[in-house]
């Protein structure tokens, strides 16, 4: 039970991107107008829920697993909905995609308990690193919040991949 180079490459890119995306965002936004930032990122969740209903067309289609990955997409969108600032609607994004990596990679042997124990201490660990250095940058601000709404990504993404 490893995790693959991607998954630990993404997750120590959601901890080293701490310090530019916010450049990155205002970027963005100046660039190309609020709404059309916000329709991007609405693009790029819709984009990865078809790459997400792929995989399931391509490997594990069945109806049951259907509903349930629509249901748990919608979970998802409201999880998203309810957070105060757009940037924590893409860490849903984020952590949800990352959770759904690290149990793919830790789930190889079937051992699923262990598998999902593990792809959450790795969640944890990236969340709390993620904002232990916004925390330590002078234009950021590391909330244990954040790390909660991390947690619960990522959970979001390891259930999407058990039953979706």
């Amino acid at each position: 039970m490893r995790l693959s180079k991607l998954t630990i490459f993404f997750g120590t890119y959601i901890i080293i991107s701490a310090s530019f995306m916010r450049q990155v965002w205002e970027f963005i936004n100046n660039a190309a107008g609020r709404s059309n930032a916000r329709l991007a990122c609405i693009l790029l969740f819709c984009i990865m829920v078809v790459f997400s209903l792929r995989y399931l067309f391509k490997y594990r289609f069945s109806f049951p697993r259907l509903f349930s990955n629509l249901f748990i997409t919608t979970l998802a969108v409201m999880f998203a909905w309810w957070q105060p600032y757009f940037t924590e609607k893409i860490h849903i994004l984020e952590y949800g995609f990352l959770g759904w990596l690290a149990v793919r990679d830790l789930n190889r042997n079937k051992a699923c308990v262990k598998s999902v124990v593990l792809a959450i201490f790795y969640i944890f660990l990236i969340g709390a690193l993620d904002e232990a250095f916004q925390k330590c940058l002078p234009y950021r601000v590391g909330e244990i919040r954040d790390v909660v709404t991390n947690i619960i990504s990522g959970l979001l993404g390891i259930t999407l991949f058990l039953f979706g």
